[in-house]
């Protein structure tokens, strides 16, 4: 009889293993590819002046992808997913609601929008990145809402020739 038991103990601990390697596996950070993650990011670097000149949607193999550009070094930012396509207007502080289920929300600290000449608003049509809407600047923030279809692993980084944040978003 304790033999029968032992033998249900292992078995049930196999079972429970198994299960559990397969959820980890399966979760959406271990299908990105590297430099993709599904946490917040950050980064830019602090050099204070710079203002947003326009911004740019794309399709790329793989991802879509919103780059907003600057006329000096990118400023320290963050990304942020969130579960709604729903975020706060600057200024006005009404709910402001994007095309998607999902977003992402950008902030880009010691920012202005003086030089701005880009569109608010931008509907894409893309299969991930639905709309980018700016969601206005303040005090030296300016931000940013990305709806998405779904909310996904995306990758976020400061590039250069032009200087820009470019976040791509998985597809």
């Amino acid at each position: 009889m304790a033999s029968m038991w032992g033998r249900v103990a292992r078995l049930v601990l196999v079972a429970l293993v198994s299960s559990a390697m397969a959820v980890l596996s399966a979760g959406p950070a271990a299908a990105a590819p590297p430099g993709f993650g599904c946490s917040p990011q950050s980064g830019g670097s602090f050099g204070g002046g710079v203002s947003a000149t326009t911004v740019q949607a794309s399709q790329e193999a793989g991802f879509d992808r919103f780059a907003i550009q600057f006329d000096g070094p990118v400023p320290p930012y963050s990304v942020v997913p969130q579960d709604s396509a729903t975020f706060v207007g600057v200024g006005s502080g009404k709910d402001v609601t994007l095309l998607g289920t999902a977003g992402l929300h950008v902030t880009m600290t010691g920012a202005s929008l003086v030089s701005y000449t880009g569109p608010a608003d931008v509907v894409t049509g893309f299969s991930e990145l639905r709309e980018a809407r700016l969601l206005g600047g303040f005090e030296g923030d300016v931000q940013w809402g990305l709806g998405l279809a779904a909310a996904d692993c995306f990758r976020a980084q400061a590039l250069t020739g032009p200087d820009r944040l470019v976040i791509d978003v998985l597809t």
